[in-house]
Formats: C-alpha cells, structure tokens, sequence
C-alpha cells in the first residue's frame, strides 16, 4: 500500500502512530533503548551504534541507529 504523498513534495508521510524516521533524534532514541534495556555493542566508532535487544537473542539481531541525523 503507498502512503499518500504530500501537497509539498517532501515524500511520503508515516501512516498514523508511526514516528517519521527524518525527525527522530538518534541521541534520544539510544536513551529510550538504553532505558528499556538494550545494550549497546562496539566501540561508538563509525557513523552508526549497534544496539542489542535485552535477554537472549537467536540469531543475533541488533539495530543500527546512527551517530546524527546527518
């Protein structure tokens, strides 16, 4: 399904409840995962962080999240 494109041309828009991923600040998303007990893998070199979902994981999923919105 596309999501509707806005009058301005900008791309499209999140659907309802969905954060819009150009306005999330990288800074407070690592604290929110860090609070809900997340852990951080690496070093903090690189543009991105590594973030690891709390208790055992298969497979070993993580998530990317980068350093700034730049």
């Amino acid at each position: 399904m596309a999501l509707p494109q806005p009058a301005d041309g900008a791309g499209p828009r999140p659907a309802p409840g969905e954060a819009d991923p150009a306005r999330v600040d990288p800074a407070v998303l690592g604290a929110l995962l860090d609070r809900y007990g997340w852990r951080r893998r690496g070093d903090g070199a690189g543009r991105c962080a590594r973030w690891a979902p709390p208790g055992p994981v298969a497979g070993g999923a993580s998530l990317l999240v980068p350093h700034s919105r730049s």
